[in-house]
């Protein structure tokens, strides 16, 4: 990015996820509302009896590093995509969830240590530990055993033996849930061009609101390199990205 902006070009991309902006924005988000304006609206691409439309959010923020501007932007199929995104996480995180139920208090998921990190696993895999609660259950279980062989008798002696058994229950919780929909359809774009509008760089980017992952955004930084290596003389190249589902 700073390559092409000292070379006296623009770009117009989307900010990964990895980034500390965007997971600081959207924690805020997530326990306080901020105001938004409507900046656009379109017919779907491939269903033009729908209508999308985008928002952007108050403020000027921008990067903790060379201070380019941020526009949060709201897009209202994004929002719908996100939302399937998360019942469909949800759902396979439960089929898994009652899966390794049935298999706990047998070979290695006789421990509560073990049983543990195979939730946790199950949680961080599918993406869901924010909102899906899993609890384990402990039973103590004591039988006596008698010392020694031989028949019992009156001077017998036994020992007590004790065995733990464990069970699995887990719940979707309705508070994080109504928070992480208040982050549904929101995504950043990075901008090194003080001139245009929000609307103007929803329209430049052409956006299609690809996937939550923003590993893409590689891609982006090398159309950049590009752009600004045929740039014409007269003119400031401008890069924007397009990222598809």
């Amino acid at each position: 990015m700073h390559y092409l902006v000292s070379h006296g070009g623009r770009a117009i991309t989307i900010v990964p996820e990895t980034w500390a902006e965007v997971a600081a924005f959207k924690a805020a988000l997530r326990t306080t509302l901020k105001a938004k304006k409507e900046i656009w609206r379109r017919p779907k691409p491939n269903h033009e009896d729908q209508i999308e439309y985008f928002s952007v959010f108050a403020g000027e923020p921008r990067t903790q590093k060379r201070g380019y501007r941020l526009h949060w932007i709201y897009s209202s199929k994004k929002c719908k995509r996100d939302r399937e995104t998360r019942e469909e996480s949800l759902s396979r995180a439960e089929h898994a969830l009652m899966t390794l139920n049935t298999k706990i208090n047998t070979r290695r998921l006789k421990a509560c240590e073990a049983i543990e990190a195979a939730v946790t696993e199950i949680l961080d895999r599918h993406q869901v530990s924010r909102v899906l609660r899993a609890k384990i259950a402990t039973a103590r279980i004591g039988h006596r055993v008698q010392i020694g062989h031989g028949r019992p008798g009156k001077n017998t002696q036994y020992k007590l033996l004790i065995r733990y058994l464990y069970t699995l229950t887990w719940h979707r919780d309705p508070q994080a849930l109504k928070a992480d929909a208040r982050v549904d359809g929101v995504f950043p774009l990075l901008s090194t061009d003080p001139e245009l509008s929000s609307k103007a760089y929803c329209k430049r980017t052409s956006i299609n609101h690809g996937s939550r992952n923003a590993s893409r955004s590689s891609k982006v930084f090398t159309t950049q390199r590009r752009c600004c290596s045929r740039r014409s003389l007269g003119s400031k190249p401008t890069c924007s990205c397009s990222l598809s589902p």
